[in-house]
């Protein structure tokens, strides 16, 4: 399970975007982000009560939006640094240069040994906060 969503209202708490998966989730984003060439595309998962619970924005009551896919496009001509969101009909597509990747990957290394809390980017609309999940398959 991989869900990545942003919140509708109460943004100032968590502006930006939410990435959670579970073990499987964490393994497959960790191999195929491992070996990208310029583009992967990923299924998501819409993310359920308890997976909104951990980041306990209105006790995962928020509204929020969610993708059916994330694409994540390498661009060779972007600055290090560059790491931006748009949503495209039911993508989320992620532009980013390729040392992003490797942000986004020790991210995803801390969802899988239960840590998070945290984002990448800064704050705003593309920031990137990274979450654990809990309940059945906890990694947390």
């Amino acid at each position: 399970m991989v869900c990545l969503w942003r919140y509708k209202n109460n943004t100032r708490n968590y502006p930006g975007y939410h990435l959670s998966a579970d073990l499987e989730g964490c393994r497959f984003l960790r191999e195929n982000l491992s070996t990208i060439g310029n583009r992967l595309t990923i299924p998501l998962n819409k993310p359920d009560k308890a997976v909104l619970s951990v980041p306990n924005n209105q006790g995962g009551r928020a509204r929020f939006i969610s993708g059916g896919k994330l694409r994540v496009e390498i661009i060779a001509n972007l600055s290090d640094d560059h790491f931006e969101f748009d949503e495209r009909e039911e993508t989320i597509v992620l532009t980013c240069s390729r040392s992003q990747i490797g942000c986004l990957l020790r991210g995803i290394e801390d969802i899988e040994s239960g840590e998070g809390d945290y984002c990448i980017r800064g704050d705003g609309a593309h920031a990137l906060w990274f979450w654990w999940q809990t309940g059945d398959g906890k990694i947390g």
